[in-house]
């Protein structure tokens, strides 16, 4: 009887296929694959253990997504940008309860 493919690489390898993908200046994001599972995770977190089947329907739900996303996306730029939105609206609001403040100061 033939091994699986796994098993003949973690004999070989000492651990099954994986992958180590860059995703900022210190962090990476490094995915297993098992003969049962996917395993996903960013050191020092603890790994994010999928079943074959989850895996599968999760994919033929991500892949017409990311085929979508914008290429040039910049999470920083997002995010400053989310945070400048905020800000203002913040500032909008406090000058609104001032407004407000006066009106009710008047009227006494």
């Amino acid at each position: 009887m033939s091994q699986h493919p796994f098993d003949r690489y973690l004999q070989t390898k000492g651990h099954y296929p994986r992958a180590r993908i860059p995703i900022g200046v210190h962090r990476t994001l490094e995915v297993s694959v098992s003969r049962g599972y996917i395993a996903i995770s960013v050191p020092p977190r603890a790994p994010i253990y999928i079943p074959r089947g989850a895996a599968i329907k999760l994919l033929k739900w991500l892949l017409p997504l990311v085929k979508q996303m914008d290429k040039e996306f910049s999470p920083e730029d997002a995010m400053s940008e989310y945070l400048q939105h905020e800000a203002e609206h913040a500032k909008a609001m406090r000058l609104m309860k001032k407004e407000r403040r006066q009106v009710h100061r008047l009227r006494r």
